[in-house]
């Protein structure tokens, strides 16, 4: 027998999602938030307890501050110990989750949900709920241009209007979904943001 957990109350964690677009600088800080999940390149700009990418690729890109958990596809993450094994000691020392292992900590009717890992932001968002969060605060979500925070791009990511547009939606269905299961997600729109693009 499935029993369901929607509308059951959540402990009082606030969490802070870190998406790497310009306006990722707006983020405040810290304070007020009992865990910061880092959205690829994100885990550069401030210290994170989890970075969320579903590819490798940010890792090869990225430094990040502190020693985040890491939230991929198994795949990527055997491509992730290759490359930290070809680096010079000390090494970084990161744990592993992977996605199945966030489903495994969230109700069976979540799981269903297909924009839970579509995109790595949504990976951070459901990684989030499943540690309990109660309310989600996304910092840097633009949904516009190529560049991140720092000017910087990646050649290689699809940063077009249609992906754009695609994962809004996934966070949309996401956002929506978590509401009936006792986490409030929201965006924090940015004030101004210069786009070179």
């Amino acid at each position: 027998m499935c029993v369901s957990t929607a509308k059951q109350p959540r402990r009082a964690i606030r969490a802070a999602v870190l998406c790497p677009g310009p306006s990722l600088t707006q983020f405040p800080g810290r304070d007020g938030y009992d865990l910061v999940i880092g959205v690829n390149r994100a885990a550069g700009y401030f210290p994170c307890d989890y970075w969320a990418m579903l590819d490798a690729t940010p890792f090869f890109h990225c430094k990040p501050l502190g020693n985040p958990a890491i939230l991929c596809q198994t795949p990527e993450w055997v491509k992730v110990q290759r490359f930290i094994g070809d680096m010079p000691e000390p090494r970084p020392r990161h744990r592993h989750i992977a996605p199945e292992d966030v489903d495994a900590d969230i109700a069976f009717e979540l799981r269903t949900v297909p924009a839970r890992f579509k995109y790595s932001l949504c990976a951070a968002i459901t990684l989030a709920h499943s540690l309990g969060a109660s309310a989600v605060d996304v910092y840097g979500a633009d949904w516009r241009g190529v560049h991140d925070y720092d000017g910087w791009e990646i050649t290689q990511n699809c940063r077009d209007a249609r992906r754009w547009e695609l994962e809004q939606q996934s966070f949309e269905v996401l956002a929506t979904s978590l509401q009936n299961f006792g986490t409030k997600v929201r965006r924090i729109v940015p004030q101004v943001v210069a786009h070179d693009d």
